[in-house]
C-alpha cells in the first residue's frame, strides 16, 4: 500500500515523491553533487565508499521506492526532516508541560519586575536632568551677572575715590605750608625762609581758590 501525504494546495503525492522532491530542492539550494552527497554520507556515518548509484537511483525519475536506510541518509546530510514529512510531532508529558508553563510564568513575573526597574530608573535619570538643567541655569544667570558687574563700576567707588584724592592733595598741601615751607633746614624748599604774614596770606588764597 503506498503512503501518502496532502499537499498545502491541494491534491495528494506519493511519500517516496514528496521526500525525493524536498531532497531536490536541498541538494539544489546547497549547490551539492551526488558524489559530495555520497562522500558526506561516509564521512559523518563511517560508511565506507557509500555508492554514488545509490544516489542516482534516489533521485531517479524512474525510482518508486527507496529504502529507510539510504533516504534517511541522504535526508540527513541535506538538513531534511523525515519527521515533518510525516507529519509525526514531538509530545511532551503532562510534568514537563506544567513544568515549562511554571517556568514560563517565573520568566513573565522576572521580565515585569525588570521593566518596573527600568522605568524607576528612567524616572531617577529624568530627575536628575531636570535638576541638572536647573543647576546650569543657575550657574549660567549667575555667571551673566558676574560679568555684568565686572564691567560696571558702581558709583560709591567713585566716591570714595574722589574724595582720597582730595585729601591726598590738601595733606600735601598743608605739609608744604605748614611743615616743609617753615623749615628750611629739611623738606623739599631747603634754604627758604618765609615769614608769617607770607604763610597767612598764601593760606588766604588757597582758600579762596578752593572755596
Amino acid at each position: 500500500m503506498t503512503q501518502n501525504v496532502l499537499l498545502e494546495e491541494g491534491g495528494s503525492v506519493s511519500v517516496h515523491t514528496r521526500i525525493k522532491d524536498m531532497c531536490k530542492e536541498a541538494r539544489n539550494r546547497l549547490g551539492l553533487t551526488n558524489q559530495e552527497i555520497s562522500n558526506l554520507i561516509s564521512e559523518r556515518f563511517g560508511i565506507e565508499d557509500f555508492s554514488v548509484n545509490t544516489i542516482n537511483n534516489f533521485f531517479s525519475e524512474r525510482s518508486k521506492a527507496t529504502t529507510i536506510y539510504t533516504t534517511g541518509y541522504i535526508c540527513a546530510v541535506l538538513g531534511i526532516s523525515i519527521d515533518a514529512v510525516f507529519g509525526i510531532e514531538t509530545k511532551i508529558s503532562s510534568e514537563e508541560e506544567a513544568e515549562f508553563i511554571r517556568q514560563l510564568k517565573d520568566v513573565k513575573v522576572e521580565l515585569r519586575v525588570r521593566e518596573q526597574q527600568i522605568r524607576h530608573l528612567e524616572d531617577l535619570i529624568s530627575e536628575k536632568n531636570v535638576r541638572l538643567d536647573q543647576a546650569h541655569s543657575a550657574l549660567e544667570h549667575y555667571r551673566r551677572e558676574s560679568e555684568s558687574n565686572t564691567h560696571k563700576v558702581q558709583p560709591w567707588v567713585f566716591i570714595a575715590t574722589l574724595v582720597l584724592l582730595v585729601l591726598s592733595v590738601l595733606f600735601i598741601i598743608v605739609y608744604l605750608l605748614f611743615f616743609d615751607v617753615g623749615n628750611p633746614d629739611y623738606g623739599l624748599f631747603r634754604n627758604v625762609r618765609f615769614s608769617g604774614s607770607d604763610l597767612r596770606n598764601t593760606f588766604h588764597i588757597l582758600s579762596r581758590f578752593i572755596h
